[in-house]
């Protein structure tokens, strides 16, 4: 039973939304085929939306190097690390379990690109591992080939796994939803309450993508790419037991709260064709279209 429950959220919420960032970027080149280069990278936010305010501080470093092995292999490989800070103005429509939290992220990537006959078959190799406060280690492995049967033609195809790791809203943050008008009129007022889950993980897509590239002409190049994406462990919303509360002018009301699960999954598919023609050096046209 709930004994101070919330406001309805203002259906009017106005913000305001500030900022300042700096980057900085060293690159030095060690020899004709070998490069380092190493960025910083640092930004303010101070953003109000109606029913709360977030201040945020975010301090980012990465680094990357690119060399050759042989005549056959070019390296590139890199780490980076990330902390950002937030401290949120609340009120109780709008409540983290903790209203300020330091955030952490460290990756680091290395990719092979291998060349198995020179100027017809390539394969490229590559994993970025990360480590976040959340969900800890993630890692990301890719593979990719592009094979050249003759002068104008390219086919290429590609797998990859990509990750979403949790927002800390998704985990840690309660707020109150108007229930829409749709729902069937109760005797009490009815709230929907968002909870944060604790325990809410990583989204997972697996990319599997193909493609072929053809000159019709010297000026006239044409781009065909077909893709199919597996979703798993997506955002999903559970409802949970209704409780019934008392408001402080001791009004009966009927919460139902709600909590994100990694309970989803889908799939998206497709191909997209693009075409590109220079008929004079100043002059290019680019058409595209995407099913």
């Amino acid at each position: 039973l709930s004994v101070s429950p919330p406001g309805l959220v203002p259906t009017d919420v106005r913000g305001k939304s500030v900022g300042a960032n700096l980057l900085s970027r060293w690159t030095r080149r060690l020899a004709s085929d070998s490069e380092l280069s190493m960025q910083f990278y640092f930004d303010r936010t101070d953003r109000g939306f109606g029913i709360g305010r977030e201040i945020r501080d975010t301090v980012d470093w990465d680094g990357q190097h690119r060399f050759p092995i042989g005549e056959r292999n070019e390296i590139v490989w890199g780490a980076g690390y990330r902390y950002s800070v937030d401290a949120f103005t609340q009120n109780p429509d709008f409540q983290f379990s903790e209203p300020s939290v330091g955030l952490r992220l460290f990756s680091a990537f290395v990719q092979d690109e291998i060349s198995l006959v020179p100027d017809r078959l390539r394969v490229t190799l590559g994993v970025k591992v990360e480590h976040n406060d959340f969900t800890g280690f993630e890692q990301m492995p890719s593979a990719r080939m592009s094979w050249s049967p003759g002068e104008h033609h390219t086919v290429w195809g590609a797998v990859s796994l990509a990750i979403r790791t949790p927002a800390r809203s998704e985990r840690g943050l309660t707020y109150y939803v108007t229930p829409p008008p749709s729902l069937p009129s109760l005797p009490v007022p009815l709230l929907i309450q968002a909870r944060g889950n604790p325990d809410f993980g990583s989204e997972e897509l697996v990319a599997y993508e193909l493609g072929y590239r053809v000159q019709l002409h010297p000026r006239l190049t044409l781009d065909t790419a077909t893709f199919y994406h597996d979703y798993d462990d997506l955002w999903s919303a559970t409802l949970l037991p209704a409780e019934l509360g008392i408001s402080p002018a001791a009004e009966p009301y009927l919460l139902f709260p709600a909590t994100p699960e990694n309970k989803g999954f889908g799939e998206t598919y497709g191909v997209e064709v693009a075409a590109t023609w220079q008929p004079v050096d100043s002059w290019r046209w680019q058409a595209g279209y995407t099913f």
